[in-house]
């Protein structure tokens, strides 16, 4: 196997575990947690999970984009997003949304309202994410 191959496996390998663990993550993980243990422990296990979550999926994202770049594969561009986007959740969206949710739980004026908000858009741009993903994969992207 010549480098450019290995290359692009390393790639492949990195997209599917990025879309594996988001589908994990988003399907089964969240949801069998909120039914398990109630929305305010499973709130507390979230706000634990959700940075190492974001980590390891830019991680991974970044490894796959540096991976497709070496073997001349045009997914790096999309798995570049990915892995940007992640960052972005990480250091940008979570520590707005964890203020917003401690906030609301403190029982701040409006904070139940601007929680909502940022708890949506970090759904949305999870969900925007695996649609790269997911479209990368198929080879739409």
């Amino acid at each position: 196997m010549d480098a450019n191959a290995l290359a692009a496996s390393i790639g492949d390998l990195a997209m599917a575990l990025v879309f594996g663990g988001m589908a994990m993550f988003s399907f089964i993980v969240a949801p069998a947690a909120f039914k398990a243990i109630g929305t305010q422990q499973a709130g507390v296990l979230m706000r634990a999970l959700f940075p190492l979550y974001y980590r390891v999926m830019a991680i991974a994202s970044a490894i796959g984009a540096v991976a497709f770049a070496f073997a001349g594969r045009h997914e790096e561009w999309a798995l570049a997003g990915v892995a940007l986007g992640f960052v972005a959740l990480l250091y940008i969206v979570l520590p707005a949304v964890i203020a917003a949710q401690t906030a609301r739980d403190a029982g701040a004026s409006g904070a139940a309202a601007g929680f909502a908000k940022l708890h949506g858009l970090s759904i949305a741009l999870n969900i925007v994410l695996f649609l790269v993903v997911f479209a990368t994969m198929i080879g739409l992207l």
